[in-house]
């Protein structure tokens, strides 16, 4: 969230309740990573609009972008945490664990031809 949503927050919920769900600093914004101070076991309590970007965006995470974007970010589902997602969460850590597997095997040999690669060429120098 935003210094001005922090803000917000702090104006809507009060001080010590903001403070003691310890936001963490992740670049130029705050998250709170476990405990967000207006969630309660059915929902938040505060208004839609009241709500950070980030919350009001959820299950999409905004993410910085290089290339082709929404104003300079990637918009991403978070498959991992929605639970009306939680069937696809679960194929999506499969398919993580899959693909880390493999690029693994691919890397290795690639780092030799890599390697050998740098080797010759600063011999030549």
């Amino acid at each position: 969230m935003t210094k001005e949503e922090y803000q917000r927050l702090v104006d809507k919920l009060g001080y010590e309740k903001v403070r003691e769900a310890k936001p963490k600093r992740v670049g130029a914004w705050l998250m709170f990573m476990e405990n967000c101070p207006g969630k309660l076991p059915d929902g938040c309590i505060l208004s839609y609009e009241e709500r950070p970007l980030g919350c009001r965006i959820y299950p999409f995470v905004a993410i910085p972008a290089l290339g082709g974007s929404v104003l300079g970010h990637e918009l991403l589902l978070d498959l991992r945490h929605c639970p009306h997602w939680k069937e696809f969460g679960d194929k999506y850590e499969a398919a993580k664990r899959e693909f880390e597997e493999v690029k693994k095997k691919e890397t290795l040999p690639e780092t030799k031809v890599k390697q050998s690669f740098l080797n010759k060429s600063r011999r030549k120098k």
